[in-house]
């Protein structure tokens, strides 16, 4: 994953504003777009980032190729020079997959831009209706197949627990996402943001959020798919920045500034129930070989997926062995 530079642009080409959207919360502050304020921002990033790696800088916050053509190239004129000087080894934006076609690439590849990031969040053409998305399943498929043709890397966005949503239809979008294989996800949870729709709905007792666990196994589940099929998941959870976490901002829902972590551990704890099933270990000590890098994950907090295998499958103690490798192991006794 590069180091991503990000420009906020907060809202700025939307046409719409769908019902869990409050930019002012999840989004950074607006980024001053001049020379001096994004050389400044840059030479910030590279000065503080452990990150030494390749770099991308990114237009979020807002539906960029719904900016008119000539604020498009404005701000991409900007950007430009980062590239071409080799600070930067491409340019990411993130807009909506309606607000993709051939001339909005043009634009696009003059610039150097590599990564195009949709904002699809669902594809359930009725649950995209009732988040007022204004778009369809089709506009991602067409949007996500244009940009891969053109040589782009793509991301989509995809949220759980929206309005109208169920773990089968959750799936089921999962199951297309894998189908028409974009190269990167980001997946979250919706979390009821102050001054929204979804809260006037929240409050009239129309809406009801996903409990912290079912986000939690939905979106390890999603995980599982997207792993198997090589596409990577870049971002799990809202990022915990100080202005989502100021007090009132968060409504209701399953948040959590480690969610990220949770979906790992939960997905950690299947893959252990996974090895016992094929064993008799009832009244048994067993014993796991884990890589040392992610056995706090393996764990669980406070060690409850130690808790859950030992009362799930009887056992009387179980052992961690620490390891090098990258696998988990049940080691024979």
């Amino acid at each position: 994953m590069p180091l991503i530079i990000p420009i906020f642009i907060n809202q700025k080409g939307c046409k719409n504003r769908c019902i869990f959207c409050n930019a002012r919360i999840t989004g950074g502050e607006e980024t001053p777009l001049n020379k001096d304020a994004l050389a400044n921002l840059v030479q910030h990033y590279l000065k503080n980032s452990k990150n030494k790696g390749e770099i991308e800088i990114a237009v979020y916050g807002g539906n960029f190729t719904g900016l008119p053509p000539q604020e498009q190239e404005n701000i991409l004129l900007l950007l430009k020079p980062f590239v071409e000087q080799k600070i930067a080894a491409g340019i990411r934006i993130s807009t909506r997959p309606d607000e993709i076609d051939e001339e909005k690439i043009g634009i696009l590849t003059r610039y150097h831009v590599t990564t195009v990031e949709l904002g699809a969040q669902s594809l359930d053409d009725e649950i995209l209706k009732q988040a007022n998305r204004g778009h369809t399943a089709e506009d991602v498929i067409k949007a996500t197949g244009l940009l891969k043709a053109r040589g782009f890397q793509v991301g989509l966005h995809l949220m759980l627990g929206l309005p109208g949503d169920s773990l089968d239809r959750f799936m089921r979008t999962v199951a297309k996402v894998a189908e028409i294989a974009p190269h990167l996800v980001r997946l979250h949870p919706t979390v009821v943001l102050a001054q929204t729709a979804l809260a006037e709905d929240y409050e009239k007792g129309l809406y009801h959020p996903l409990s912290l666990e079912e986000a939690v196994d939905w979106a390890a589940r999603a995980v599982k798919i997207f792993e198997s099929r090589n596409i990577r998941v870049i971002r799990l959870g809202l990022q915990a920045t100080a202005t989502l976490m100021k007090p009132g901002n968060i409504v209701a829902g399953p948040f959590h500034p480690a969610f990220g972590e949770l979906v790992k551990s939960k997905m950690l704890r299947d893959y252990a129930c996974f090895l016992l099933a094929s064993k008799e270990t009832g009244g048994a000590t067993v014993t796991f070989q884990v890589p040392r890098k992610i056995e706090s994950a393996f764990r669980g907090k406070g060690n409850e997926n130690l808790r859950y295998l030992k009362e799930a499958f009887h056992l009387t103690r179980i052992d961690l062995i620490r390891g090098d490798g990258r696998e988990i192991h049940l080691l024979d006794h």
